[in-house]
């Protein structure tokens, strides 16, 4: 640790009782969110080898991709991991840092907003009314490319022109 901190094999590292009380973090929730934020990196990790694995062993073939449901149960269960991981990281760093904003120059209390918190729940509420209609604008985009299906007339991309009713790729 002295070397990354200090640039010398002997260079003294502070612990955190070195520092006075006030500038210290919340150190439980920067402990626990950085070791979850970890743990879910390595089983991610694990989920990878072992697909790579199933592959190389000829397990990923469209006829043989049925028989590997605990694979493709993990992979359905990993969707929010990557989510929860960003989030304990920024965990992690947000309140790590505390009580400073820039280290050194600037606490946090003096980094805060002075507008009044009506100021700032309508600039969410906007921020929250414009994400939901994009989102719905998204959900019934979709369903209704969904529900038109194909075009089964249009050429493949790259593929010699078809005689005019006829499915290209036939």
């Amino acid at each position: 640790m002295s070397l990354l901190i200090t640039n010398s094999l002997t260079g003294e590292v502070k612990g955190l009782r070195d520092f006075p009380r006030e500038d210290q973090p919340p150190v439980a929730l920067t402990f626990y969110s950085f070791r979850i934020m970890v743990c879910l990196g390595f089983l991610l990790f694990c989920l990878m080898v072992w697909t790579l694995w199933r592959w190389r062993q000829g397990g990923l073939t469209p006829e043989r991709l049925p028989r590997q449901k605990w694979l493709l149960y993990a992979w359905v269960a990993s969707i929010p991991l990557g989510f929860v991981a960003i989030e304990t990281g920024w965990l992690t760093r947000e309140v790590g840092r505390q009580p400073w904003v820039i280290y050194g120059v600037l606490r946090t209390a003096a980094g805060a907003t002075p507008l009044p918190a009506a100021t700032v729940a309508t600039s969410l509420a906007a921020y929250f009314v414009t994400y939901t209609i994009l989102f719905a604008g998204l959900l019934i985009f979709g369903w209704r490319l969904i529900n038109r299906g194909p075009d089964l007339n249009s050429p493949v991309p790259g593929a010699p022109a078809a005689p005019k009713g006829a499915w290209p790729w036939k």
